[in-house]
């Protein structure tokens, strides 16, 4: 039967453990309440790029359908709201959200990682180049 679940979709690939010791077990340490804020209000998979000084998280199942939240200075921030705040026009965000979408699917490990946070398994994605483009592209967006 896990087979045939495997085939039609019904399983998930079981990801490695993320080692808390190792420097990105350490980044994501570093944002652990954080993280737990979000998981409490969103109940989409949560994937997790973590920095030094900022992390990322991709809501839902990028790169097709996602959301996007960073974490900056212990602060939480959500994308579409940030948009709203600062009046983003819709086509300013659409093209936003494209880049974010190509920046996903040209930089996205294939070694990636889970761990918990509270009882959510959450997907970590130790990738420099994904850090890096997306960071760009959030440095990017107005005030």
């Amino acid at each position: 039967m896990g087979f045939f679940n495997k085939i039609l979709g019904g399983q998930k690939k079981e990801l490695p453990r993320l080692d808390p010791a190792s420097p990105t077990g350490q980044d994501v340490e570093k944002v652990k309440d954080a993280l737990a804020t979000i998981v409490k209000q969103i109940s989409d998979p949560l994937e997790v790029v973590p920095g030094r000084d900022k992390t990322f998280v991709f809501i839902g199942k990028p790169p097709q359908q996602f959301g996007m939240f960073w974490i900056q200075g212990g602060e939480v921030r959500n994308l579409t709201k940030f948009a709203k705040e600062k009046n983003i026009p819709q086509a300013q965000f659409q093209s936003i959200s494209e880049q974010l979408r190509a920046a996903y699917k040209n930089n996205a490990p294939e070694e990636k990682f889970s761990t918990n946070i509270g009882n959510t398994l959450i997907t970590v994605l130790p990738s420099d180049s994904l850090k890096k483009e997306v960071n760009r592209i959030v440095e990017t967006l107005p005030g």
